[in-house]
């Protein structure tokens, strides 16, 4: 699989997520299924083959194995979360001692949506053992792809990777700096700039709420006349979608709008609605304050 392949397996996880989310939340085992598998899968790691990927090594979710050989040793081993559970630091930090313990370069960690990989025995703080980190919700495919290709079968079952594993005395083992004290990495957070025609900008804190002004000033009734859909349901509707959180499905105007996406797919939108409607607008991304 090439990574044109990769990219488009990501964009359909980040349908996924959009689109499935009330049924992933908090579920460990369809988080797996439905987002963490498939995106193993197209980096190389045939999760339905045990001589590749372990299921349950010991108390972690996966292990991706050196190679399909009775000597193969895990390569990484990978700790899963329910999407939308946070990658505590105190599960990230138990994750590196075990594979201190057994000799394992790497371990992942993922929620479905937020992936970080960590090069375990690399001295220094939790920043300088971060190899990579994305969140499929909040970056760009190919940026997704940029990183997730780190996970590459390829590369982290290459011979450098078994040297590494090979055993070492315990004397030469290096103890990794604590990493407690080091904060979390933080995500970039955006929100939505639009300047209307006449040249006012409409830009409150959410992307939400600027999406939502923006209908209204454009008009509900003119939107709605368009039959946009948003997460295969109406992006204006008579009626809340019983499918979705009343908090994704505001009423503006008499009607419910589907508020359930990202950033990027309500800049898509607005776009879309400005073009169908001959309405010029400037739609931009910027970072919160």
């Amino acid at each position: 699989m090439g990574l044109d392949d990769l990219k488009e397996v990501i964009e359909e996880l980040q349908g996924m997520i959009e689109t499935r989310n009330n049924y992933l939340l908090g579920k460990e085992r369809r988080t797996r299924q439905v987002l963490i598998d498939p995106l193993l899968g197209a980096l190389g790691w045939d999760v339905s083959d045990p001589g590749a990927v372990y299921i349950e090594h010991n108390w972690m979710d996966y292990a991706l194995m050196s190679n399909a050989t009775p000597d193969a040793v895990p390569v990484t081993v990978i700790e899963a979360k329910p999407l939308g559970e946070s990658l505590e630091k105190k599960a990230i930090t138990q994750a590196i001692a075990y594979a201190i313990e057994n000799n394992i370069p790497y371990i992942i960690v993922t929620n479905g949506d937020r992936w970080e990989m960590y090069e375990v025995l690399k001295p220094g703080t939790m920043k300088d053992k971060t190899m990579m980190e994305f969140q499929l919700s909040a970056h760009l495919p190919k940026e997704c792809v940029l990183q997730a290709s780190q996970m590459w079968k390829p590369n982290l079952a290459s011979s450098d990777s078994k040297e590494a594993m090979k055993p070492v005395p315990p004397d030469k083992i290096v103890k990794p700096a604590p990493v407690l004290p080091d904060p979390a990495p933080k995500l970039k957070l955006t929100r939505l700039v639009v300047t209307m025609p006449n040249g006012v900008k409409i830009a409150h804190k959410t992307a939400k709420a600027t999406f939502l002004e923006v209908i209204d000033n454009i008009g509900v009734e003119r939107v709605k006349n368009l039959n946009k859909v948003c997460n295969k349901g109406d992006l204006i509707s008579n009626i809340r979608n019983p499918k979705y959180p009343d908090y994704d499905q505001p009423e503006l105007g008499g009607y419910y709008i589907m508020t359930g996406s990202d950033t990027k797919r309500k800049k898509n939108q607005l776009e879309e609605i400005a073009r169908d409607l001959d309405v010029s607008l400037k739609v931009e991304i910027v970072p919160k304050d």
